[in-house]
């Protein structure tokens, strides 16, 4: 096993006390942690991203430097571990780093670089050290300043904390790729092992931050560039909002998540700090440590993908809940992707130790799956918060499309309180609630029956007939955590009041006078009235009341009973109309609308007293000027208009149009590398203003010749502007092409003779062979006789059960040679007359031969391998038989003998 080397035991890894430039070239990204082992050492680690396009990675010492002496600075050889690619492709696709002529032009490793260091026997009083790397070089191909610059980086820790202090650790490895235009959320999220002794975690904040090339030296940024702008991103400001259109640049500072829209192609340098903060004894935050996160990030042209998302809690925009201990809570969080042909993977990371009681279910039966995350914290955790981080990767191919979002639990307690409801006699009551524990309240909020509703915390109601009626009480303290208490008040009979009439509408110009009367009942003894309105006394003590009307009024009849000195009152509510002339309706027009479509009629008037109109729709039953409905059927609607004075009414005819609706083959197939042509129609709505969306990047239109990679759905929109859109899908499944493929058992035949063919298909159920000669053969492996000599062509077809055919042609594959014959004539005539003026053999397949003539007494006359012309000793012998034995050699090394007689016929 190799060691790491421990400083203060082993000063031979001890160099020197200076930084030095290590040579490579083309480093892209660099953090630096450390772990406490206990005994004042650390395990210190730079971790180290390289573009595999550089040089091969070598080793990387750093520096420790004690309370900031620069020069007292100790040189740290270091142990190289890891070398993992963290190219951000597609599953089995090549990068860089696994081959140098790969097609994707970048490829990054992961590399680890560690010592164990005695930070006090470096320096026995120091509590602030730096670690210190530095190396060249940044990437040659930077376009926005720092190209080729060296990398300089530094993290601060303590080792006077005890217990030790353990550094923020990142939760995944950097991204440095992403392409321009892409919605893009990810996270530098960090997590952090130390507890307090109260159980509280460190804090974490996240700062952008300048990029160095040495000490006290920043890199250089071209205009516009900064170490805050990076990035030239979608938007004016990096404040912008992010929802819906993905404008600024945004770093959240409580969890690491950095959101931003690229719109060029840049490569550039970012840099995240991480502050680690603690609470001391008395519970005051102090700083413990930082560091950092410095990366090349490459903005690649665009391809149209883009990057799936990731939502709030339960689908919204928040990523960050409340939990009020002992309350068990379930949050979905849905993954999307605009790229309906890829497929999301959602997995999460960073869990902190305080969620080990929680639940993840991730539903993965749709392409964008989704996170349901359960938690009931216990009363251990009040106060705290605490984050997890979800990382959702498509299938996009070569580069995948990466969002990494950071979710934020709060823990609060329920405060506690008492309510109570006190009887005070006729009809009131006192409600008051008092704290029970040091949990504040932050409001109250009363409710109850007889119109009882208030949020203070004391308060008197009056009930104005004998009853039971219940009454809650809703306190809440922070986080929105409340509980509610509640009961009955049980009111005793005591002296009620009626007023009549109840509220009514008068018209001025008709100088009304209103009588009110005013009764009583239930009390004990005898009566006295009084009216009043507002907080005038009407100084009128009997029960009947009347009342010129010259403006809207509010009266009070007020009963007191003089036995039980109990008051009651009843209210009446006198509305004024001041219209002269008579009011006038101006309804909405008739109107034709879209089936889906919002609308929303507003009807006028004119006249009267504008103050007192009143509107009602029937048979909608609204009482407002404004009817607003979702258009489904025809419908006719009578509005109505009145001042107290006068009124007016008209009917509205809506119309509603046909629903739009859309017709698509539901299924059909194809085979691979092939097209099928999809055609649409719709009805419905308004046909002039169909628009025809294929969801995805294919385009709009009715018809379109789709050839999918692989089986799938594709989804049709149908829109017109006015109605509600209408859906239509087609599945196509795409069969696989068969492969044709054969040979023969000899390419070189011989005519007439058969020739077997070896059929070598695979995927094929049918098979159509076309020999080159004009006929045909569906026989799977065939045999075929050629009848004519030559070179012949052989073609293939194979087809499969779904109709797909692959064709497979070898040219002059089949070469047919004559096959072997020999004809000899019984006579011939060497007259001299051009006509069978030799004797021999005839035919084809003939290499050589050797022919001996006898006479009819067994001499020989004639041997030679060419025909006999009749002759003997040079002179043409008279008519009769001879003899002829005849030795043929073939074309195809057969040896073929003949023995018979002949005539010689002058």
């Amino acid at each position: 096993m190799r060691k790491i080397c421990t400083i203060i035991i082993l000063f031979s890894c001890i160099f020197s006390l200076v930084p030095k430039n290590s040579g490579a070239s083309h480093l892209v990204g660099a953090e630096i942690t450390w772990k406490y082992l206990g005994n004042d050492t650390f395990l210190t680690s730079v971790i180290i991203e390289r573009d595999c396009n550089g040089v091969p990675m070598p080793d990387q010492p750093f520096t420790v430097v004690p309370c900031g002496s620069y020069g007292n600075g100790v040189y740290v050889n270091t142990i190289k571990t890891g070398g993992l690619d963290i190219t951000p492709v597609c599953k089995n696709y090549c990068t860089r780093c696994s081959e140098s002529s790969c097609d994707f032009p970048n490829g990054f490793e992961n590399y680890i670089f560690s010592a164990k260091v005695n930070l006090k026997a470096i320096d026995s009083n120091c509590c602030a050290f730096k670690i210190v790397w530095q190396a060249c070089c940044r990437n040659g191909a930077i376009t926005t300043g720092a190209a080729a610059e060296n990398y300089y980086l530094e993290a601060t820790m303590n080792p006077c904390i005890k217990p030790g202090d353990n550094a923020p650790v990142f939760v995944n490895a950097p991204l440095m790729l992403a392409e321009e235009g892409q919605c893009l959320s990810y996270t530098f999220a960090a997590s952090d092992s130390d507890v307090d002794a109260y159980g509280f975690q460190d804090s974490l904040v996240y700062f952008l931050d300048t990029p160095f090339q040495a000490l006290n030296t920043p890199v250089s940024f071209v205009a516009p560039y900064a170490f805050n702008a990076p990035i030239l991103y979608y938007g004016t400001s990096p404040n912008d909002p992010w929802v819906p259109d993905c404008k600024g640049f945004h770093l959240d500072m409580h969890t690491g998540d950095l959101m931003f829209k690229a719109v060029k192609q840049d490569i550039t340098q970012v840099v995240v700090r991480v502050e680690e903060w603690g609470r001391d004894a008395k519970r005051k935050p102090y700083k413990k440590g930082e560091t950092r996160r410095d990366v090349t990030f490459f903005t690649m042209p665009s391809t149209g993908d883009q990057v799936p998302s990731l939502s709030g809690f339960n689908g919204s925009t928040s990523y960050s809940e409340n939990f009020c201990v002992g309350q068990k809570k379930c949050l979905t969080i849905y993954s999307a992707d605009a790229d309906t042909n890829n497929i999301v993977k959602v997995s999460g990371t960073g869990l902190p130790s305080g969620l080990s009681n929680a639940t993840f279910a991730m539903d993965t039966s749709t392409k964008t799956p989704k996170t349901v995350f359960c938690w009931q914290p216990d009363s251990t955790q009040i106060g705290k918060s605490y984050q997890f981080v979800l990382n959702a990767v498509d299938n996009n191919c070569p580069m995948v499309g990466k969002t990494a979002r950071t979710y934020t639990v709060n823990v609060f307690a329920t405060p506690k309180a008492a309510a109570s409801a006190t009887n005070l006699g006729c009809g009131n009551i006192h409600f008051n609630i008092m704290p029970q524990s040091k949990i504040p309240v932050l409001n109250y909020t009363w409710l109850g029956s007889d119109g009882l509703s208030d949020t203070l915390n004391a308060f008197n109601h009056h009930y104005h007939n004998a009853g039971i009626y219940r009454w809650t009480v809703l306190y809440t303290g922070n986080g929105g955590c409340a509980d509610t208490e509640g009961g009955n008040v049980i009111i005793s009979k005591y002296v009620t009041a009626t007023a009549s009439p109840k509220d009514t509408l008068v018209c001025l110009s008709k100088h009304p006078v209103v009588n009110l009367n005013l009764s009583a009942a239930n009390g004990s003894g005898s009566y006295s009235y009084f009216w009043t309105s507002g907080a005038v006394n009407l100084n009128d003590s009997s029960t009947l009341l009347k009342v010129p009307v010259t403006k809207d009024s509010i009266i009070i009849a007020n009963v007191l009973d003089n036995g039980s000195k109990c008051l009651n009152w009843d209210t009446v509510i006198i509305k004024a109309s001041g219209g002269i002339t008579n009011v006038k309706l101006i309804p909405p027009k008739d109107t034709l609308v879209c089936f889906g479509q919002k609308i929303s009629l507003v009807a006028e008037a004119s006249g009267g007293d504008p103050h007192h109109y009143a509107f009602v729709w029937d048979p909608a039953g609204l009482k407002q000027n404004t009817y607003t409905f979702i258009a489904s059927l025809p419908q006719n609607q009578l509005v109505k208009v009145s001042d107290g004075c006068s009124s007016d009414s008209s009917t509205v005819h809506i119309t509603v149009r046909s629903p739009l609706q859309i017709r698509i083959p539901k299924d059909t197939s194809t085979c691979s590398g092939a097209s099928v042509l999809i055609s649409a129609t719709g009805s419905g709505g308004i046909p002039a203003r169909y628009i025809y969306t294929w969801e995805g990047s294919i385009g709009e239109g009715p018809t379109k010749a789709l050839a999918p990679a692989f089986s799938q759905n594709y989804r049709l929109i149908l829109t017109d502007g006015c109605s509600n859109p209408d859906t239509g899908y087609t599945y196509i499944t795409v069969h696989p092409i068969p492969v044709s493929a054969f040979k023969a058992i000899n390419t070189n035949t011989i005519q007439n003779q058969y020739l077997q063919f070896e059929n070598n298909s695979s995927g094929a159920v049918q098979y159509l062979w076309k020999f080159g000669d004009g006929t045909n053969s569906d026989i799977i492996n065939p045999s075929h006789q050629y009848l004519d000599t030559g070179f012949f062509n052989i073609n293939l077809t194979a087809i499969s059960a779904f109709g797909c055919i692959d064709s497979t042609t070898m040219k002059k594959y089949i070469h047919v040679l004559p096959a072997y014959y020999c004809y000899i004539p019984s006579a011939f005539t060497p007259n001299n007359d051009s006509l069978n003026e030799s004797f021999g053999p005839k035919g084809q397949a003939i290499k050589d031969f050797t022919i001996e003539i006898f006479s009819r007494f067994g001499n020989t006359i004639y041997k030679g391998n060419k025909n006999w012309d009749g002759t003997y000793k040079g002179q043409i012998l008279s008519d009769g038989m001879f003899y002829y034995y005849l030795i043929v050699d073939d074309m195809y090394g057969e040896t073929h003998t003949y023995f018979n007689h002949f005539y010689l016929l002058n």
